[in-house]
């Protein structure tokens, strides 16, 4: 993990919580040589369901 919310990762405390159901965290990492943005909703431990994509 590179970036969240267009911040260095490693400048975030460990563990990165805070954890607020709904929030979209926007992230960016690294695979191999690719770069990849993207976001992840924070939800609620046991609120995933069926219509989650995976």
């Amino acid at each position: 993990m590179l970036t969240i919310n267009g911040r260095d990762a490693r400048e975030i405390p460990k563990p990165w919580r805070e954890s607020r159901v709904g929030v979209v965290q926007e992230i960016t990492v690294r695979r191999g040589e690719e770069v990849i943005e993207t976001s992840l909703t924070e939800i609620a431990f046991g609120d995933w369901d069926e219509d989650c994509e995976r």
